[in-house]
């Protein structure tokens, strides 16, 4: 009987491990998912930033052609493999935010109808505050 209950506790021991190794590997790829993304992510941020201000006599094709390098060199360093195409859309997000960020906003040009009916500022400061009784 004891030579099967020691059985039965290696037998538990082992599955308890088996299940904390594939927990463990499942956490550390959702980790690494959602890391590598956020770090990608920034890379290319900082790197359209930077080609931006270096490389200002540079445009289109040349200017990303020297971001994707600066950037896959970078993410490499960071033991991070990225394919071009999604290079290509993380630099291209990159760009689009970046020069959203500079945009001015957009002004309705003056030939518009106000269609919202306007207000007089004195009237509604000088209105009562005194909650409303029920009508009978």
């Amino acid at each position: 009987m004891n030579i099967i209950s020691s059985y039965i506790n290696q037998i538990i021991m082992v599955l308890f491990l088996a299940i904390a190794a594939f927990l463990g590997t499942q956490a550390k790829k959702l980790y690494q998912k959602y890391v590598t993304t956020e770090v990608k992510q920034s890379v290319c941020k900082t790197v359209v930033r930077f080609v931006e201000q270096v490389y200002k006599d540079l445009h289109g094709e040349e200017k990303l052609h020297r971001a994707m390098q600066r950037a896959s060199d970078i993410l490499l360093d960071y033991g991070i493999y990225i394919t071009e195409e999604e290079l290509v859309s993380l630099i291209e997000a990159a760009v689009n935010e970046f020069n959203g960020s500079f945009s001015k906003p957009k002004i309705p040009p003056d030939n518009t109808e106000n269609t919202e009916e306007e207000f007089d500022i004195d009237e509604i400061q000088n209105t009562s505050q005194e909650p409303m009784r029920d009508r009978e």
